[in-house]
This record gives C-alpha cells, structure tokens and sequence, in this order.
C-alpha cells in the first residue's frame, strides 16, 4: 500500500477565498459550541455559571480546526 504525503500549506500560499473558509469553519465551531452549552444547560443559571468555562475551552478547537483546514487544502 502507498501512501502519498501532501505538505501543510503555509499561510502565505493561502488565498483570501481560502483564509474566508478557514474564518467561516472556526467562527462556526465557536457558534456550535455556544448552542451545545446553551442546550445543555438549558440557557438558565447553568449556562451562565458555566460562560467562563466555555470561555477557556473556545480557543482549543482554533489551531486543530486550522491545521486540518490546512492540509486539506
């Protein structure tokens, strides 16, 4: 089996329709994330309690969500 190794793409080679896309992805899973607590926590006291937690976890997913956008491109 052979597999082929495709380079991360550097910033400087995006494009802006890709940086768009890249900006879209991360502003949505921030968003999805917002409605999951909000969900779960039935947008009570719960979710407030738990906005600065939320808060902490957010830039998490950012540089995963990057590197994976990245080297599908």
């Amino acid at each position: 089996m052979v597999f082929s190794v495709r380079r991360m793409a550097s910033i400087s080679h995006l494009t802006w329709r890709n940086f768009l896309i890249a900006l879209h992805d991360l502003l949505t899973t921030a968003a999805a994330l917002f409605a999951a607590f909000y969900l779960r926590f039935e947008g009570g006291d719960g979710f407030f309690d738990r906005l600065p937690l939320l808060f902490q976890v957010l830039p998490t997913p950012s540089p995963s969500a990057w590197s994976c956008f990245s080297s599908s491109t």
